[in-house]
């Protein structure tokens, strides 16, 4: 696994400052919150939901899980891919680090509001044991069809 060379591409083409931080293997948003001894509220979660036949990605803090209730305005019957499901449909995506943008894959991304409130947070990077560091406001940059909203609550 390596950082992925298109994600690193976009940055430098938008012109995002970003760092680039490297830490031990992890497949989860908790477990590099504690490994890189910050804040789960600034590490970014990344998954994949199924929304009626719609694929989306959502971010949410390391610390949340996802409110399914808040996610109905999207359709009726939602649920997490499975790593079958993501291999498969997801090209190139990296079980445990998958890119917190859906522009990759040509799908929807939706975001927590609550990470706007952080100064930094901490994303994937295609890889598990690199993570970037830039401001929420870069995911805008990024992805300026990115829909923010309330869609996690506290664990």
């Amino acid at each position: 696994m390596a950082i992925s060379k298109k994600f690193l591409k976009i940055l430098e083409q938008k012109k995002i400052e970003y760092k680039i931080l490297n830490h031990k293997k992890v497949y989860t948003a908790l477990d590099k919150s504690k490994t890189l001894k910050i804040s789960p509220k600034k590490v970014v979660k990344t998954l994949v939901l199924k929304i009626d036949k719609k694929l989306f990605i959502l971010n949410l803090r390391a610390d949340q899980k996802v409110n399914f209730k808040k996610l109905e305005k999207f359709g009726k019957k939602i649920s997490l891919l499975s790593e079958k499901e993501i291999k498969k449909r997801l090209k190139g995506a990296t079980l445990g680090s998958i890119l917190p943008l859906g522009i990759f894959w040509k799908i929807q991304t939706l975001t927590d509001s609550s990470l706007k409130k952080e100064k930094e947070i901490i994303v994937n990077s295609g890889d598990c044991k690199s993570s970037i560091s830039f401001s929420p406001k870069s995911l805008e940059k990024l992805d300026p069809k990115i829909f923010w909203g309330k869609f996690g609550s506290l664990k």
